[in-house]
């Protein structure tokens, strides 16, 4: 079975100038219309015009695959689309790559972060497959940043509380780990299931679906280790009248 016998929609801009790359580009680039011209064969021939690339498996088809995604990701013009569709890390074992050429999509989120492209999402997350789409530009400055809220008291979070809280629209868990109070995003990096059903120790919450688990005073996974960074926000806490407020970002 291929990813192009699974793939029904593909998230691709209308309008502008797209190319496929990847061991089924052909299949792909049928699908979208796209003239040969427009399969690619390797990330040397990325246009500085192109507008819109989308790899099609790419990542589980190379040797060295973080090498490779580097060089394209700096070949890649600026303010161009990314589409990635690759295997599931924790698909099943008969149908796709080795589980150890996959690139699994946590991984790939957080890589894509740290080399600048924003407005990551995940417009699907099928068993066997992800698409995961991106804009080669600095993310803009969110709205409301640092201005902090008031969301709940001291005394509402004994050792190991949590309380889900609600700033400027983004839903967020309140913690106390025994040593702080940290704020962190509800929803699991891997999976999207809801952390506050997750069981907190110290600074280590453990996602009740497949009890992956993080860092919650750093974002960082703890295991497995090369899943997506947990989001954090920065929190005040009054040491008067025991209030914590929470803001986006500072």
């Amino acid at each position: 079975m291929n990813l192009a016998d699974l793939v029904t929609i593909i998230p691709t801009e209308s309008g502008l100038h797209w190319a496929v790359l990847g061991p089924e580009a052909g299949a792909f680039a049928a699908k979208l219309a796209l003239g040969p011209e427009e399969i690619l064969p390797g990330a040397d021939f990325i246009s500085p015009k192109l507008q819109g690339l989308l790899l099609t498996g790419a990542l589980s088809a190379e040797a060295e695959a973080t090498t490779w995604l580097d060089q394209l990701l700096a070949a890649l013009p600026e303010r161009a689309r990314l589409v990635v569709i690759e295997w599931q890390g924790d698909g099943p074992l008969d149908v796709g790559p080795d589980l150890e050429r996959r690139f699994k999509r946590g991984r790939l989120c957080r890589h894509l972060r740290q080399a600048g492209f924003s407005q990551i999402e995940v417009p699907v997350n099928h068993p066997l497959y992800y698409i995961v789409q991106a804009v080669n530009q600095p993310p803009a400055p969110l709205p409301h940043a640092g201005e902090f809220v008031p969301v709940a008291t001291i005394a509402e979070l004994p050792k190991n509380g949590m309380k889900l809280v609600e700033v400027f629209g983004h839903s967020m868990i309140v913690a106390n780990t025994g040593r702080e109070i940290v704020a962190f995003a509800q929803a699991c990096p891997h999976a999207g299931t809801s952390l506050l059903r997750g069981k907190l120790k110290g600074r280590m919450i453990i996602c009740p679906l497949h009890y992956y688990m993080w860092n919650i005073s750093n974002g960082e996974p703890i295991e497995p280790a090369d899943e997506d960074i947990l989001p954090l926000y920065p929190v005040r806490v009054n040491s008067t009248t025991g209030v914590i407020q929470v803001a986006l970002s500072l």
